[in-house]
C-alpha cells in the first residue's frame, strides 16, 4: 500500500515537472490562502496524459485529482482497485471517496517505510 502511495506522490511531483512549455497557468506550487478557494478555477492546469501504462489512471476535478490504481499487485481482483486522491491544500476535501487515501497537494516531504 506505502509502495503505491509512493508511485503516486511521485507521479504527481512528474506532473508538476512535465508541463507544455506554452502553459500559461500553471499548478499552484503552494497552498492556497485561507478563503482564496474558488470551486470554479482549475487548480491543475497542467494534466498528464498517459500512453505507455495500464494499470492506473488519472482523473482530474478542480480542485483534486485521482489515482486509480487498478492493478495494485499481481493477480489483483477487480475489487483490489485503490484511489489516492490529490486534493489541493487549502481547498475542500470531496465526498465520495471514503476508502481513498487522500495526499495534499503540492506534497512537502514523504516517508517511505517499505522494503
Amino acid at each position: 500500500m506505502r509502495f503505491w502511495l509512493i508511485i503516486s506522490l511521485m507521479l504527481s511531483v512528474w506532473v508538476s515537472v512535465t508541463t507544455a512549455q506554452d502553459a500559461p497557468i500553471t499548478n499552484p506550487d503552494t497552498c492556497l490562502a485561507e478563503g482564496a478557494y474558488d470551486p470554479n478555477v482549475d487548480y491543475f492546469p497542467e494534466k498528464v496524459t498517459l500512453e505507455y501504462t495500464t494499470g492506473f489512471s488519472v482523473d482530474y476535478f478542480n480542485a483534486y485529482k485521482v489515482v486509480t490504481v487498478t492493478t495494485p499487485w499481481n493477480n489483483a481482483d477487480a475489487d483490489d482497485v485503490v484511489q489516492y486522491l490529490l486534493v489541493q491544500c487549502g481547498a475542500p476535501i470531496p465526498t465520495g471517496y471514503d476508502t481513498a487515501q487522500v495526499v495534499s497537494i503540492p506534497v512537502t516531504s514523504a516517508v517511505s517505510m517499505s522494503t
